[in-house]
């Protein structure tokens, strides 16, 4: 027995869910690295090694 129906809109519906939960991965992953590059300045800027990184480039 052979199901029949529109398949087209059951398949743009399973690409647009892949495309949105892909773009979803790239954009935290995105967030993710902004988030640790922020961390790491702020870490930096604590300890005293960005006085010592402007002083050997003075």
């Amino acid at each position: 027995m052979r199901i029949k129906g529109n398949w087209n809109i059951l398949k743009i519906f399973i690409s647009g869910l892949t495309t949105a939960i892909f773009i979803n991965y790239l954009f935290a992953g995105f967030v993710d690295v902004v988030i640790n590059i922020d961390s790491l300045l702020t870490w930096l800027q604590n300890s005293g090694i960005d006085r010592m990184i402007k002083q050997m480039f003075k």
